[in-house]
């Protein structure tokens, strides 16, 4: 099953630079991370924080940080349409 990401958390534009010689380019996809994967990281942080916990193995770990994101990111998307 297809999780939903709930959109971009921090997209950005594609941006232009000047090089010293004065030519331009061009990098960005204008993607950003998604809403899930930066809420997965959040959770991930909360989990790794607490010296009490009891979970070890990082299959554990990132499976449940995905799970609750999920969760976050679902809940997210009932609270704006509820506006």
């Amino acid at each position: 099953m297809k999780r939903k990401v709930g959109g971009r958390a921090f997209p950005y534009d594609d941006i232009q630079q000047v090089n010293g010689d004065g030519s331009r380019y061009k990098w960005s996809n204008g993607q950003g991370m998604t809403l899930l994967d930066y809420y997965a990281g959040q959770v991930i942080t909360g989990i790794l924080s607490n010296p009490k916990n009891k979970i070890f193995q990082p299959c554990e770990i990132s499976k449940l940080s995905f799970d609750i994101a999920e969760e976050m990111v679902k809940e997210s998307i009932r609270s704006k349409e509820d506006l």
